[in-house]
């Protein structure tokens, strides 16, 4: 009998090798054999395929080699052929010749030589890329570019009894030059000075002698002027020593004025001072402050520009926040029947507060007076007994005063003053016809 099966694969199946076909591969250089997939017994199949291709078979530089290449400054790298598999290679090479290697100019530049009139751009040697370069250099220099005559002119200058025609400068190429000209004008003419007169003007230190017109012959002349003000002759600094004025933190270098010939110059000052630098406040931070019910903002210090500062302290302390009254309330207290108002403890400040308390009898009954009627039935009271519920007593030695005192005005005693008075002794004198002075104490009743 017999079975039906699938026959074994083979590498070749897949366009592959097997391993023995994998061993001739590899002995060609160019070659790789790589592990490709296996048949479906297991066995392992190979893939014979050519080596990558590297940018050294071609003679070129990978781009990793570039650097080398490029650490010569005359040097360059260009994108060159790439491999088989699209790898980019390099190629070093020179890089292009400039003008400026030859130590001339290209065309661009001799629009600025010929700038200069007495400039010429003429072409000389090429790169090696075959580009035109140039040189820069003198026009052959004729006498009229000094405003001269040469010599044929100068004849006819000499010709005119007028003028004269004396030798001047040389052309670079030898050619002597001459000068027609009127008969020499002096500097005086011009109203300025000649250079020996120069010195009596420099004797003056703040004079400086300046050149100004020439002559019709080119003699320099000079003009004595002024020396240019300086801004240290204003108290002032110039712009370039502003850096060192504020180098220190609290200095600023403000614009101050401008000399005669309209420089400008600096001032180098202290910063506006801060409130912060005094230990206080600006008015924006009495804001946060004030934010405390227990905190005002009051005015203090001012700094050097008078800019307001201000403090930050505790609000003075009140009668109310010891649950006593002030002055006012005490006297509110003294108008209500059968109260008194007397010291209690002061404030922080010093402030005296009040308790508003019932009147006590306690003296009354001994025959006495409390400290309250002290004020206003007695002027001369002293301590006595204390009552039995410990307060203090007085009694009253004041002295009626005579009738002459009703007479004038005032009272006997203190019997007409009422409570929240204060009863005071008045010394009088009354004089008569006879010269005779009688001196008398009366007494009057104060509100307090």
């Amino acid at each position: 009998c017999y079975k039906c099966q699938d026959k074994p694969e083979k590498c070749a199946d897949f366009k592959l090798i097997d391993e023995q076909e994998c061993a001739a591969c590899t002995s060609d250089p160019k070659k790789l054999c790589i592990k490709g997939k296996k048949t479906n017994e297991g066995n392992q199949c190979y893939n014979c395929q050519d080596k990558p291709q590297e940018c050294v078979e071609l003679k070129l530089l990978d781009q990793k080699e570039c650097g080398q290449c490029t650490s010569d400054p005359k040097k360059q790298c260009n994108a060159d052929k790439k491999t088989k598999e699209g790898k980019q290679c390099y190629r070093c090479e020179d890089k292009p010749q400039e003008c400026a290697d030859l130590k001339l100019i290209d065309q661009k530049e001799c629009g600025q030589c010929t700038s200069d009139p007495k400039k010429l751009c003429v072409e000389d040697k090429k790169t090696k890329e075959g580009t035109k370069c140039y040189k820069c250099q003198d026009r052959p220099e004729k006498c009229s570019d000094f405003k001269l005559v040469d010599e044929q002119e100068c004849a006819a200058c000499a010709s005119d009894p007028k003028k004269l025609c004396i030798e001047d400068k040389k052309t670079k190429q030898g050619e002597q030059c001459y000068k027609c000209q009127d008969k020499p004008q002096e500097c005086v003419e011009l109203n300025l000075l000649d250079q020996k007169e120069c010195a009596a003007c420099t004797s003056d230190p703040k004079k400086l002698c300046v050149e100004d017109k020439k002559t019709k012959e080119g003699k320099q002349c000079y003009k004595c002027q002024d020396k240019p003000q300086e801004c240290v002759e204003l108290n002032l600094i110039d712009q370039d020593k502003c850096a060192q004025c504020i180098s220190n933190p609290k200095k600023e270098c403000i614009a101050g004025r401008k000399t005669k010939e309209g420089k400008q110059c600096f001032k180098c000052q202290d910063k506006p001072q801060e409130c912060r630098e005094l230990g206080l406040i600006d008015e924006k931070e009495c804001d946060t402050c004030e934010a405390s019910l227990k905190k005002e903002c009051i005015a203090d210090q001012s700094t050097k520009e008078g800019k307001q500062c201000y403090q930050c302290v505790d609000k003075p302390e009140q009668c109310k926040d010891l649950g006593l009254l002030d002055a006012e309330g005490c006297f509110l207290c003294d108008e209500v029947s059968g109260k008194k108002c007397v010291e209690g403890q002061r404030t922080r400040e010093g402030k005296l507060c009040y308790s508003c308390t019932k009147k006590s009898e306690a003296c009354g009954k001994l025959g006495l007076l409390s400290s309250l009627e002290c004020e206003y039935k007695c002027t001369n009271c002293s301590a006595a007994r204390k009552a039995e519920n410990g307060e203090q007593c007085f009694s009253c030695s004041s002295v009626p005063g005579s009738m002459d005192c009703l007479k004038n005005d005032y009272s006997r005693d203190c019997s007409s003053c009422q409570e929240g008075d204060i009863c005071e002794e008045m010394g009088l004198i009354l004089f008569y016809e006879s010269r005779k002075t009688v001196p008398l104490t009366c007494y009057t009743c104060t509100p307090k």
